[in-house]
């Protein structure tokens, strides 16, 4: 069995295969050729394989709180305030996306994120979807938070 030129595994006896450690979000060629034992004739099949963007989410980091608060609040009008269960030293923020962009610029304390103020468009593009997630790594492994 190869994959993208690369031999994964020779003299398979099994039908099912599993390949691991693949990228996020690539594509990939699977060659599987068979030999007949007695005969010696091969047949190739060849597969392509696209992964998707899905990220495995942390088994024990979660987010326990996230609030947008309002334009007109006086204390940190137009934000985004999420709270993690674990303190932000344990693992790293790759990326925060709210909706449909990423949040560059915040500021952090022991085990919570505070966007800038948000731009009016975005305000109301998250309070009318409230989707927001975290790519975060963590021992060199990269979740998901939602």
């Amino acid at each position: 069995m190869f994959l993208d030129d690369e031999s994964l595994a020779e003299n398979l006896s099994e039908i099912e295969y599993i390949v691991e450690e693949l990228e996020i979000n690539s594509s990939y060629e699977i060659v599987v050729t068979a030999r007949a034992q007695n005969t010696y004739k091969t047949k190739a099949t060849i597969t392509y394989l696209t992964t998707s963007n899905d990220y495995s989410v942390h088994p024990e980091i979660s987010v326990p709180e996230t609030k947008l608060i309002t334009p007109e609040s006086q204390y940190f009008e137009g934000q985004l305030i999420v709270t993690f269960s674990e303190e932000l030293n344990n693992f790293e923020i790759r990326e925060w996306v709210a909706v449909s962009y990423e949040i560059a610029n915040y500021s952090t304390n022991v085990s919570s994120v505070y966007s800038n103020v948000l731009s009016q468009e975005n305000y109301n593009s998250l309070a009318t979807d409230k989707t927001d997630y975290f790519l975060i790594e963590d021992n060199g492994v990269v979740y998901q938070l939602n």
